[in-house]
């Protein structure tokens, strides 16, 4: 029996940064599904049709911030328990308050890291979502 490849959709609107994150992921691909987005509104398109194991988004972006992706994915009861990493360049204590406030699964620090990035993801699939348990082959 094949093993489903975790989901992940990433979101940011700096097109820099979404590849760099590909390129943290590129030895990766076998094991999961990656998803790039470059805005909120084109994340909570994607999430209308499918479901995701971890999202990792960028906290400012222009029009829709990542506050409103995190406040629309737990405002919806299918999409409540979704593990959502929030990515800042901001070192505002405020800011992180809030989307801790907001259910923030985890906070990362931009630039992020390689080994960062995967442990964090990690840790949340591991959680599991909807109640399933974690993953077994995991990145």
């Amino acid at each position: 029996m094949l093993e489903k490849r975790p989901r992940i959709l990433f979101v940011d609107d700096d097109p820099n940064t979404l590849e760099m994150l590909r390129r943290i992921l590129h030895l990766h691909l076998d094991t999961v599904e990656a998803d790039f987005r470059e805005s909120v509104d084109s994340a909570l398109a994607a999430i209308e049709g499918r479901v995701y194991d971890v999202v990792v988004t960028d906290v400012r972006m222009p029009a829709k911030d990542g506050f409103v992706l995190l406040q629309s994915l737990r405002n919806s009861e299918r999409t409540r328990r979704f593990p959502v990493i929030v990515l800042t360049g901001d070192y505002d204590r405020t800011l992180k308050r809030r989307a801790l406030d907001l259910e923030a699964t985890d906070l990362l620090n931009k630039p992020v890291g390689s080994e960062d990035l995967l442990a964090r993801i990690r840790s949340a699939l591991r959680r599991g979502i909807l109640g399933q348990p974690a993953f077994g082959r995991v990145i």
